[in-house]
């Protein structure tokens, strides 16, 4: 443990490095399971939006009118079957918050401003840390250059002073690379900056899909998509079994 712990004490910036490999690690994971949410969002509203009975029946149901509901049920009752098909999705998007959406987006953001700060200082870092090497690099190849010219006096007679090393050891060897971690962290933010923008834009999207939807509906007041998927979701799975058969199951004779 006190080997490790020596050997951890060696690496520069390692708190940093820590931060920033945690972010990289949580951020793939996190961006699909926001863009699977964002997706439930833009899929129920579509489907709401592509079908005239699902956005009737939505109203009647955001309105409270059971009796009207009844009535458009049973006069509808092939469209309603095809709309019990959608309540998988319409679960999906009611479990969908626009908030928690934001303030993930806003997380990632920091994130990737901590990641941005760390580079910054790693590449500095390493700047300077290269230019020391490359000095000590030169120092060692000058106290190289003159022992081999005194070597090379020596073997001419010009030099008979004692103790002239008698063998030349090898030229000293060029400055090691840049430390890689900073070319993958690198890497790593470039490709999170370009998926954080795609994110971007798919919630944009889904948010003006949304807001499209509640405009139609003349529900602004409801800003939240389990404001008003999960009621129509709760009316669909409460009364399915009371519908007619030929609404709440596809029929037997359908080819």
């Amino acid at each position: 443990p006190e080997q490790l712990l020596r050997s951890l004490c060696g690496i520069p910036r390692l708190e940093g490095r820590i931060r920033a490999m945690i972010f990289k690690a949580q951020l793939e994971p996190d961006l699909d399971e926001l863009l699977q949410k964002v997706d439930s969002l833009k899929a129920a509203c579509e489907a709401v939006q592509g079908s005239a009975k699902l956005q009737a029946l939505l109203k009647i149901v955001l309105h409270g009118n059971a009796l009207n509901t009844v009535e458009f049920v049973q006069n509808n009752a092939p469209e309603m079957r095809r709309v019990t098909a959608l309540l998988p999705t319409l679960a999906q998007a009611a479990r969908v918050s626009l908030e928690e959406l934001r303030a993930k987006n806003t997380d990632i953001d920091r994130g990737l401003d901590l990641v941005e700060r760390e580079l910054t200082a790693f590449e500095e870092a390493e700047e300077k840390e290269e230019e020391r090497r490359e000095a000590q690099h030169r120092e060692a190849m000058e106290a190289w250059s003159a022992a081999k010219a005194l070597r090379e006096a020596a073997r001419q007679g010009h030099d008979k002073e004692e103790g002239v090393v008698a063998s030349l050891p090898p030229a000293p060897p060029p400055p090691v690379d840049e430390d890689v971690f900073v070319t993958v962290l690198g890497e790593f933010y470039n490709w999170a900056a370009e998926r954080k923008e795609g994110f971007e834009e798919d919630l944009g999207a889904a948010e003006a899909t949304f807001a499209a939807l509640r405009a139609f509906l003349g529900v602004d007041a409801l800003t939240e998509p389990e404001q008003i998927f999960e009621p129509l979701h709760k009316f669909l799975v409460l009364h399915v079994s009371r519908w007619p058969t030929s609404a709440a199951a596809p029929s037997s004779t359908a080819g």
